[in-house]
């Protein structure tokens, strides 16, 4: 086992020592989630499943994608209202014009 996994293992025998490491079993450490492979006497192969780091950027580029194509389509349909709402002015004032 490479000294970064047995690392990571000595870290959670040390927080989770009350509780048996079991193949399957999920622990964070480090903003990554780990997830047990496979169970070895000397010690355990780790998966690092997710990193949090990169879901929770990935979750702020969706909401604010999101939140910049609402913002898009509300200006849109205000600058189409204005132009509708000009256009109609201008529509009755040639009217206006033209009977008198």
């Amino acid at each position: 086992m490479s000294p970064r996994k047995q690392e990571i293992f000595d870290l959670i025998k040390a927080n989770y020592s009350k509780t048996v490491i079991r193949k399957g079993d999920i622990y964070v450490y480090d903003g990554s989630i780990l997830h047990i492979v496979e169970e070895k006497k000397k010690g355990i192969k780790v998966s690092s499943v997710l990193n949090m780091r990169y879901w929770v950027l990935l979750l702020f580029l969706i909401i604010t994608g999101l939140c910049l194509g609402i913002v898009g389509i509300a200006v849109t349909v205000l600058i189409a209202n204005l132009i509708a709402i000009k256009a109609k002015r201008t529509k009755k004032a040639n009217l206006t014009s033209l009977i008198s």
